[in-house]
């Protein structure tokens, strides 16, 4: 989920530079009302993943947050994004986020 600001903030801030040929993830990629997906492919990642606790447009894989590292192992994207709402949401609390771990995932 990811709100107005968050999608003109990546508009204006992403550059094709950060972003072609990497492997992207987006952590709470469920696509309610915008993502940065649509920005971020423009630029032509070599892969990006959309994951979320819920199944459906924009979602990749249905997974919890604490699941990451074992699906994912370390060092094996560029670029993640994490929607505010994992951390703020209606949602916050049924799982713990571990943003250290995931830190990991990123070279």
């Amino acid at each position: 989920m990811c709100n107005s600001a968050c999608i003109q903030f990546a508009k204006n801030n992403l550059k094709e530079s950060d972003i072609k040929g990497k492997n992207v993830i987006e952590v709470g990629s469920l696509d309610i009302n915008g993502t940065l997906r649509p920005i971020i492919e423009v630029f032509k990642p070599a892969l990006y993943t959309g994951v979320d606790l819920f199944e459906g447009p924009g979602v990749d894989i249905v997974c919890d947050a604490k699941k990451l590292i074992d699906i994912f192992g370390q060092e094996r994207f560029d670029l993640l994004t994490l929607q505010r709402d994992i951390l703020t949401g209606p949602h916050r609390g049924q799982f713990s986020f571990p943003v250290g771990e995931i830190s990991t995932m990123i070279f």
